[in-house]
């Protein structure tokens, strides 16, 4: 990783990004206001101690860290990124990147913590990794599948992951260990599950812990966490999705930052919102008694660009389904030649999940025809 401070720093100037704090990290132990002690770079440095910049900056920073150290993770060996926020990919976002070579003046592991304010979350792995992607990801190229559980199945079947779990949290208070404990394959807190378990097991409680206790998320209405770790070996991921009350981690066997973030992290934190069309439907109007004549004609023609704003919607959203991807899907799966044990159940699984989607398009494409059969009616009626 090379000097991105100085991006930083111009990002803020533009004001592109909010408030950041760049500190050196100890070579030993994390004593009481280290971060204030090695502060290298900071717009807050007049205010550090001021309960706003500490709850939403230096304790997450902190925190972040010794979860680090506390992991026995060498922080000159390790990529650490941390990412919390409202749900949303426009929605301002704490970004915390722990590493080497972070700023030129110093020749330790630094921390860099910075608020975003409208990118989404993979330009802000991008700045991160040094990549400074400035510019939005293209409309229509490189889009993710927004299941990102289906997103890991179907990884896990490329060879890709590891190993994975996806733990559904409880509502009501709980203690990390018997949750996590409990989340077997099958159990109820289990919602899928795949490869080698005991280093995912691991890391869940640890993670399941550190998130139980984060003040920063606890304050959000529908906090959303990220937590990448990208070693020389491999990558570890940790998701935290508190509208779907979803707490999931994975192991990667390569350190492909770039497309995580672009696979999990953007579909995590999309919301309904952010979905073209997602006030599209009809809606329900309802008629005054005394309407007459001409007033009726003009609700008809309501109607009419109402039913011509769904079939729109659903012509869109059918056009967004990839298909070809679903197919060579499913070539991949009839030719790929996998003894092991374990495949043939997940297997089946997809393709029943396959099958259900092919159901889900031929459902959709006969509603779209008697909308547009009913569309024509309401044409003929209102001329």
């Amino acid at each position: 990783m090379t000097d991105i401070a100085g991006g930083i720093e111009a990002l803020h100037k533009s004001g592109e990004i909010l408030h950041f704090i760049l500190s050196r990290i100890p070579r030993d132990s994390l004593s009481a206001g280290w971060i204030e002690e090695g502060l290298l770079q900071s717009t807050i440095s007049d205010d550090l101690q001021a309960k706003h910049n500490q709850e939403q900056v230096i304790i997450p920073t902190d925190r972040f860290v010794r979860l680090i150290h506390d992991r026995e993770m060498n922080p000159s060996k390790v990529t650490a990124m941390l990412l919390i926020g409202e749900k949303g990919t426009h929605m301002p976002r704490l970004c915390v990147v722990v590493g080497n070579g972070i700023s030129k003046r110093a020749k330790v592991p630094c921390v860099l913590s910075f608020w975003s304010r409208d990118s989404i979350p993979s330009e802000n792995v991008d700045l991160v990794s040094d990549l400074l992607m400035r510019a939005p990801v293209p409309v229509g190229q490189d889009e993710p599948v927004l299941d990102y559980i289906e997103q890991l199945k179907a990884d896990f079947l490329e060879g890709k992951v590891v190993g994975f779990s996806a733990l559904k949290i409880p509502k009501k208070k709980f203690k990390v260990s018997e949750w996590v404990g409990s989340c077997t394959k099958g159990s109820d807190f289990c919602v899928a599950s795949e490869g080698d378990q005991h280093q995912v097991v691991a890391l869940a409680r640890v993670f399941g812990r550190w998130m139980v206790g984060l003040q920063i998320m606890k304050a959000m209405r529908q906090g959303t966490a990220a937590l990448i770790f990208s070693l020389p070996d491999r990558t570890e991921l940790c998701l935290w999705d508190s509208e779907q009350r979803l707490a999931t981690v994975a192991l990667f066997k390569a350190s492909e930052v770039a497309m995580i973030s672009r696979s999990y992290l953007n579909p995590l934190w999309t919301s309904l919102t952010d979905l073209p069309d997602h006030s599209s439907s009809p809606k329900v109007e309802v008629r005054q008694g005394d309407v007459r004549g001409k007033k009726r004609v003009k609700d008809k023609s309501g109607n009419l660009a109402a039913f011509e704003k769904s079939v729109r919607s659903l012509e869109a959203r059918l056009s967004r389904v990839p298909i070809a991807e679903l197919e060579e899907r499913v070539r991949n799966l009839e030719e790929k030649d996998r003894p092991t044990v374990g495949d043939g159940p997940t297997s089946t699984l997809l393709l029943k999940r396959l099958d259900e989607t092919a159901e889900l398009l031929e459902a959709l494409s006969q509603r779209l025809r008697k909308l547009e059969e009913k569309l024509q009616d309401i044409g003929a009626t209102s001329e």
